[in-house]
């Protein structure tokens, strides 16, 4: 999230995860970036875009973009926090097939 012109930048994988695994010889790309004051990055994995509700609609790329946005100003926590209750929202009593993993990391100054 780029606080500064309040825009969402989203980078995803498409390929098939790759398994953590000490014997494969995977290649990473090394890059870097700047966050500058209120910038944030959002690691998560597929169980939070793929939570379903009893309507068997996912939470959703859009959702998660939307909530950011909204709490975008608060505290790395906050956002988490908001993000986790809106994926309990939108869930209800469904129950998860898949875990949630979410790392928010923010620059506050």
């Amino acid at each position: 999230m780029d606080s500064a012109h309040r825009t969402v930048g989203v980078c995803q994988r498409r390929t098939q995860p790759a398994a953590i695994d000490s014997r494969a010889e995977a290649q990473y790309k090394e890059n870097e970036i700047t966050l500058n004051k209120g910038d944030f990055i959002l690691l998560y994995t597929d169980g939070l875009t793929d939570a379903i509700n009893a309507q068997n609609e996912d939470f959703g790329l859009q959702r998660v973009t939307d909530t950011a946005s909204k709490v975008h100003t608060q505290p790395a926590a906050n956002i988490q926090s908001a993000i986790v209750a809106a994926v309990a929202a939108h869930v209800g009593g469904t129950e998860a097939f898949d875990d949630i993993t979410m790392v928010v990391v923010k620059r506050e100054s």
